[in-house]
């Protein structure tokens, strides 16, 4: 059964808190070791692909997020990071 978390995080910025709040939830916290914002479509709503990668136990893990919101693609890839290895 899936059990739903709620956490707050305070950053550097949204994107910072964002992750910080997953650290919360999944009770570990996880270097960031790249970080890349790309637009993939043109226009007031172009679409952000966010890469990242997270080193866990001397791996690198790599996730990548797409929405309108930059910050949403973010979670989203680091989510996805997260989930390759918890």
């Amino acid at each position: 059964m899936v059990k739903n978390k709620e956490s707050v995080g305070i950053g550097d910025g949204p994107i910072d808190a964002s992750f910080k709040a997953i650290d919360n939830c999944v009770g570990g916290k996880y270097k960031l070791t790249q970080f890349l914002i790309q637009a993939t479509t043109v226009g007031s709503n172009a679409m952000a692909k966010v890469h990242v990668a997270v080193q866990h136990n001397g791996k690198e893990f790599y996730g990548t997020g797409i929405n309108t919101d930059t910050i949403v693609a973010a979670t989203l890839a680091y989510i996805d990071a997260l989930n390759k290895f918890i």
